[in-house]
């Protein structure tokens, strides 16, 4: 529990001091804040009040993630049309990783998420800073729904990845491409749709 807490303390304060550092008073901070906490968890009417109050809609959290991208991760489409309506960055890159709100939900498998980002004109093949798509995203993580709906609107099955990316005690190095990545992991389902749409290892 004190753990938690702890964490908890540590990114507010790394919050406040990115918004602090960007000339904002303590106020705006303040509603910054909470457009970011109430779009990572789907306050709609939380979101609608702090928006009328001049929260800044592309606000960001700890890792420069804005509420958008927030709200894609966690599945919660109604937060964000109202972020997108209210001019939201949609292809906004975070600092940390360079992940984009499709990316985010892509990988985590929202559907609904993930077809209003398309709708709307999200860039598919946005690399992060290893080189990663939300494509490459939703193979690794095994969204077969995702990964065919991204390839039905175009999304490049030939990209390949620019950088080594370790993640869950695996090394994925420079030149991975996203077939390969299938193979390795033994996803047949998904390496037949990458090959029927053009894929090569």
């Amino acid at each position: 529990m004190k753990k938690a807490f702890s964490l908890v303390i540590m990114l507010f304060v790394l919050f406040t001091v990115e918004l602090h550092a960007s000339g904002k008073n303590e106020a705006e901070i303040d509603l910054d804040y909470e457009l970011v906490s109430a779009s990572r968890n789907g306050y709609l009417e939380e979101l609608e009040r702090l928006l009328s109050e001049g929260a800044d809609v592309n606000a960001k959290d700890s890792i420069g993630s804005t509420g958008l991208m927030l709200a894609s991760e966690y599945g919660h489409t109604e937060t964000v049309k109202l972020l997108i309506e209210s001019g939201a960055e949609l292809n906004y890159k975070n600092r940390e990783y360079g992940w984009t709100a499709l990316m985010l939900s892509s990988l985590k498998g929202r559907m609904e998420t993930t077809e209003y980002l398309i709708s709307v004109g999200s860039e598919i093949d946005t690399q992060d800073t290893d080189g990663w798509t939300a494509l490459i995203w939703a193979v690794y993580w095994n969204r077969i729904e995702i990964v065919e709906l991204l390839i039905s609107n175009g999304a490049d099955v030939t990209i390949k990845t620019t950088k080594q990316h370790d993640i869950l005690s695996e090394e994925w190095p420079p030149g991975t491409t996203v077939l390969s990545m299938a193979a390795v992991l033994g996803r047949e389902e998904i390496v037949q749709l990458l090959r029927n749409a053009g894929a090569n290892e």
